[in-house]
């Protein structure tokens, strides 16, 4: 603490010895670099609680959509679920769920990162083996296969 005491004091001395001028523009330097500080530490931390609000938002989305009959806008939000965060096995789970309820072929590119993403699970393989073979698609089924 007395560390500290002493270098205010050396700043309070520094201070009294400049102009009026300097001391403003001393004023102005601190301020902007507490500023620049605050953001950077807003976001620091709170960029993930952000993206973390987005993608559940966006989930939320494509459920309220899909109960609507809105697969347009449901698939809209999907996208910006998946896209926000592409490394979470939550996401891909309720793109597969949702795109095999609707019938589209993308339930295979969803399973397939799926899969990646949780490769002990034989269930998942399994199940892209057969979103494969339900749209014909050889090559990820044997990808399927294999992994």
């Amino acid at each position: 603490m007395a560390g500290f005491k002493q270098f205010r004091e050396g700043v309070k001395d520094w201070l009294s010895s400049r102009s009026e001028m300097q001391r403003d523009v001393f004023n102005v330097f601190v301020f902007a670099g507490l500023l620049v500080g605050v953001g950077f530490l807003g976001w620091y931390f709170g960029k993930p609680m952000w993206d973390s609000w987005r993608q559940g938002t966006a989930l939320e989305q494509v459920e309220r959509f899909a109960e609507q009959d809105d697969y347009r806008n449901a698939l809209l939000a999907l996208r910006r679920a998946t896209e926000s965060d592409p490394s979470d096995p939550r996401v891909w789970r309720k793109a597969a769920e949702f795109l095999a309820r609707i019938g589209s072929p993308e339930v295979v590119i969803a399973q397939r990162n799926l899969t990646r993403l949780e490769p002990g699970d034989m269930g998942l393989k399994v199940a892209l083996v057969t979103e494969a073979l339900r749209f014909n698609d050889l090559d990820s089924a044997a990808e399927g296969l294999e992994l």
